[in-house]
């Protein structure tokens, strides 16, 4: 979850961390990248982790932290790099921040 908390409650400051971006502060999950590049953020959502990246938290570009090279991630909102998946038997991962596979290796 995350949000633009003006009075959080308790829970709420438990449950998330603080991070700064910009003039701003934003309570949110990893999972989210804060480029405020083209300005102020009022709303996280449109800032998942996207596909062969992963954001533990306090991120500030979408490419901070690509999957490895051998490894590939199909899906959004990674928090670790052990969630990447290793390359798929039968094809190469060879460059980092893959969201698929880069092709089929060549027989032998």
């Amino acid at each position: 979850d995350k949000k633009l908390l003006k009075h959080p409650t308790f829970v709420e400051y438990i449950s998330l961390k603080l991070y700064a971006c910009g003039t701003y502060v934003y309570y949110f999950s990893p999972g989210y990248f804060c480029d405020n590049a083209n300005g102020p953020i009022g709303n996280l959502s449109n800032y998942e982790c996207p596909m062969g990246y992963y954001c533990p938290g306090s991120v500030n570009r979408s490419n901070e932290y690509p999957c490895s090279a051998g490894t590939y991630n199909n899906r959004t909102m990674l928090v670790s790099d052990s969630e990447c998946q290793p390359c798929l038997p039968g094809y190469y991962c060879q460059n980092p921040g893959l969201p698929e596979p880069e092709g089929l290796c060549y027989p032998g």
